[in-house]
């Protein structure tokens, strides 16, 4: 994939940030988020592993999981339960987070790195709970071109409505960050993420990801994601 200018620069200072603010985030979890992220909507949820996402996973991902693209922290709302947990698992284990490369994914590997299974059994429970937010950030996007691209091409493994399928173990795409939709997609295509022996499914988009070469119509596609209604029964 030839990146654009736009797609270029995005990628670059999402690095160069990250790697700015590693010395003080050191994981995301070692101090309080800030008072006002939390919503009328997170206050009602009543589950053991809130403590344990408000101090160790917010800083990041807010307190209601929306994200935040200044820290290139993706929204986790929407996400069924059984990718939430894999992902977990594979930043835990060693088998996502470990490329060079991989400077976000790392700082994820290295917040939870402590946390026992219970623990992050607890936090993909709470995050299904979590309410759904659409994350849109392109201020524009050809949604036509991307919605024949996801049609042709993606929506084989994670559906025409872009909300996964738990046989093949596609996630829902709908309700994700479109920039962050555009990062894995580079990362899965330079194998930055996805080689890991164990990743049997990220392999799978590794093998697909050349199949799309021009990074702008990589952009529409996410652009036109972030269209679809989000799925909130998990």
């Amino acid at each position: 994939m030839k990146a654009d200018g736009l797609t270029r620069a995005t990628l670059s200072s999402s690095l160069l940030l990250t790697l700015l603010l590693a010395n003080f985030l050191s994981g995301c979890g070692d101090s309080q988020p800030p008072k006002q992220i939390i919503s009328e909507n997170f206050a009602h949820i009543d589950h053991d592993a809130k403590p344990l996402w408000l101090s160790n996973c917010a800083n990041c991902h807010g307190a209601t999981g929306g994200g935040n693209v200044d820290l290139s922290a993706p929204a986790v709302t929407g996400l069924q339960a059984w990718y939430l947990a894999r992902q977990l698992h594979h930043f835990k284990n060693g088998i996502r987070g470990t490329h060079a490369k991989d400077a976000t994914g790392g700082q994820m590997a290295e917040a939870i790195k402590n946390l026992n299974e219970a623990e992050l059994d607890g936090l993909t429970e709470l995050m299904t709970l979590l309410p759904s937010t659409a994350a849109q950030t392109f201020p524009s996007g050809d949604e036509a071109r991307g919605k024949d691209y996801h049609n042709n091409l993606c929506s084989a493994c994670h559906g025409s409505d872009g909300k996964g399928n738990e046989a093949l173990q596609a996630p829902s795409l709908a309700g994700l960050n479109d920039w962050y939709i555009v990062n894995q997609y580079e990362k899965f295509r330079l194998g930055i993420r996805g080689s890991h022996p164990e990743d049997h499914y990220g392999a799978q988009m590794v093998r697909f990801a050349p199949a799309v070469k021009d990074a702008e119509v990589v952009r529409d596609i996410a652009y036109y994601l972030t269209t679809l209604p989000i799925d909130t029964d998990q």
